[in-house]
């Protein structure tokens, strides 16, 4: 009954998805900053940031979980940056690869 009522009273907002911008270069350099890892991440650049958006579907939810688990990587594995390698190696799925996913689950 409680969701009903949030329902109604709420309009829904669609928020848009991020784009391979200056903002988003920003954004990248302060979730960068945020990991205590000890060398500089490379992906404060127009071609990383644009890999790294398509990859999340440019969604921040989806960004912020790819980049912690490439840095849970990059930790284990000496690493210490979060780069092309790294965010490889980060097992990390996508919506629509998790969407897919489930879906085969139900078949």
């Amino acid at each position: 009954m409680v969701v009903v009522q949030r329902e109604n009273r709420f309009a829904p907002l669609t928020l848009s998805r991020w784009e391979p911008t200056g903002d988003a270069c920003s954004l990248m350099a302060s979730l960068a900053a945020s990991y205590p890892l000890r060398r500089p991440s490379p992906i404060v650049t127009t071609k990383m940031t644009s890999y790294l958006l398509t990859r999340c579907e440019g969604t921040i939810g989806e960004l912020a979980m790819l980049l912690t688990e490439a840095a849970t990587v990059a930790i284990a594995t000496g690493d210490e940056s979060i780069n092309q390698a790294t965010l490889q190696q980060a097992a990390c799925a996508g919506p629509t690869e998790r969407r897919r996913l489930f879906e085969r689950e139900l078949t």
